[in-house]
């Protein structure tokens, strides 16, 4: 017998039986909330040019992606996101379509992570991408909708990912990119005894203390970007009517394209969403279009449920 027959490859794992059907029915419940409110399926190949996520500013690092190449030598990497093909395919086929762009999509995402790290190196997705549009609520009125139908009290977390990046963009290192890496890394996990070892803007190492409700807003005056906490503000107050809603302006998504609103999404204490605003990814490929999308995982969600 070979040796790897009997096994899956690390990261993977089999579905079965009463996970397969409560899937099943999350994806078909999912497919009737986003056709209701207009929104059409997409479907992009599970394989895509390299050059598709080669962007430094992106931060999708080589070795977190499946790479081959096709019969012509061309570098391919097994999909490890699907917002940026859906840029891709909305700046090209869908191009002359009326915005704003309703779409969303059930689709896995492969990044490599190794056993050790306890993370799938496949990942089931259901979400959507409003393409064209500048206002926040209409997405986050899918959100709402859909997570209400399970018998689960859910929290929706929020952020400005501009007010991350108007801070970095002080910094003078020669290694910026690995320096900003570092920072974020330190932020998303509230690692503040770290930070305040590093020479970096005090408003910097404040960021994962910035966590709660509204009072958050009157301990972030006047030292962050009024117009962004503004933007926060507000929607904090149209969620908060329909949700529990924290505000987090530590919130600093590893994926680098989100440009505003960030956002997370938590069922008894476990990640289950995530999302934002991304108005220069289209600019990429050449569709200069403001746009938002988010991703819920779905083999989180079969944990929960």
């Amino acid at each position: 017998m070979k040796r790897y027959s009997l096994i899956t490859p690390e990261g993977m794992r089999d579905t079965l039986f009463n996970d397969c059907s409560l899937q099943r029915k999350i994806e078909n419940d999912f497919c009737k909330i986003a056709e209701k409110k207009s929104y059409k399926e997409i479907a992009t190949p599970m394989f895509e040019f390299y050059d598709v996520f080669d962007h430094k500013t992106l931060n999708f690092p080589q070795e977190s992606l499946y790479k081959f190449t096709d019969n012509k030598g061309r570098l391919m990497v097994l999909r490890p996101d699907v917002s940026l093909p859906i840029a891709r395919s909305a700046a090209t086929r869908l191009r002359n379509e009326k915005l704003p762009l309703r779409l969303f999509y059930i689709q896995d995402v492969f990044r490599v992570n190794h056993s050790d790290t306890g993370k799938s190196s496949s990942i089931r997705q259901i979400g959507a991408e409003l393409i064209g549009q500048v206002s926040d609520l209409e997405l986050f009125s899918l959100v709402i909708d859909f997570l209400s139908t399970f018998n689960f009290k859910f929290t929706i977390e929020i952020g400005h990912i501009g007010i991350f990046k108007d801070l970095t963009k002080k910094l003078k290192s020669e290694e910026k990119f690995d320096e900003i890496d570092l920072i974020r890394d330190l932020i998303s996990r509230k690692n503040s005894p770290s930070l305040d070892t590093m020479k970096i803007d005090n408003s910097l190492k404040l960021l994962p203390k910035m966590f709660g409700k509204d009072d958050v807003f009157q301990k972030a005056e006047n030292i962050y970007n009024e117009k962004y906490l503004d933007e926060l503000k507000n929607l904090y107050n149209s969620l908060s009517e329909k949700t529990d809603v924290i505000i987090d302006l530590g919130l600093v998504n590893k994926i680098n394209y989100y440009t505003g609103v960030v956002f997370k999404g938590y069922i008894g204490g476990t990640e289950v969403l995530s999302g934002g605003r991304y108005d220069k990814l289209l600019g990429k490929f050449g569709y200069d279009v403001p746009a938002m999308g988010f991703a819920l995982n779905l083999d989180a969600m079969l944990g929960v449920l």
